[in-house]
């Protein structure tokens, strides 16, 4: 989310990753400090790539035994 977008509060998601969270599911917000609505820079959505990718790899590993 961004903190600066002008159509959709931020506190929208701040409430769904709470709900996610009551219900045990795995959940991770990346706020923006300087985005608003329209996205970021292409370095900034490189960087929100990577988390996504990381976010998936720990949601669906399993431990090795």
């Amino acid at each position: 989310t961004g903190l600066h977008d002008d159509r959709v509060h931020p506190g929208h998601a701040f409430k769904f990753v709470a709900k996610l969270e009551e219900v045990g599911a795995p959940v991770y917000l990346r706020v923006e400090t300087v985005s608003g609505h329209r996205g970021a820079s292409p370095e900034v959505k490189i960087k929100e790539l990577a988390d996504i990718i990381a976010f998936m790899e720990k949601a669906v590993s399993t431990p090795w035994q």
